[in-house]
């Protein structure tokens, strides 16, 4: 289990009472370091306020129209803690690249994937192909 983290709002200018608009984090979301946590808006800007390190989002202390400040709760978070600790296996990225060491398919050594030649009709489109008409007679 990874240690436990308030997180509050960061050093925000010097702005008070800055409007939540989204909340982009739930409670067992994992997030990795400068995920988005929260979003607030001034009355000039909005700013996203960053994870400062990855984990598991363990409880959600503000909602969308709460109004805070620097120093109000954000939420805790599990640092380096991952849902799946302890499954078998690598996970996929968010990317859709595959985690180091994931064996994928390969097709066999030739290159190509075994299947009909390039060009050939599959047995699907021969069954419904319509029937070419007869030859004429030969004169």
């Amino acid at each position: 289990m990874g240690r436990l983290i308030d997180l509050t709002v960061p050093d925000i200018g010097d702005f008070e009472a800055v409007e939540v608009i989204e909340v982009a984090v739930q409670p067992g979301a994992e997030v990795k370091p400068e995920d988005t946590l929260i979003v607030l808006e001034s009355d000039k800007a909005s700013m996203d306020i960053p994870a400062p390190a990855g984990g598991i989002v363990r409880e959600v202390f503000v909602k969308v129209g709460d109004s805070v400040s620097q120093g109000s709760p954000m939420l805790k978070l599990e640092e380096g803690a991952s849902e799946l600790e302890g499954a078998a296996g690598p996970r996929p990225s968010q990317d859709g690249a595959e985690p180091e060491g994931a064996a994928s398919p390969r097709p066999p050594q030739g290159g190509a994937e075994p299947g009909p030649p390039t060009g050939a009709p599959t047995a699907a489109a021969q069954a419904t192909a319509p029937a070419a008409p007869p030859a004429p007679p030969a004169p």
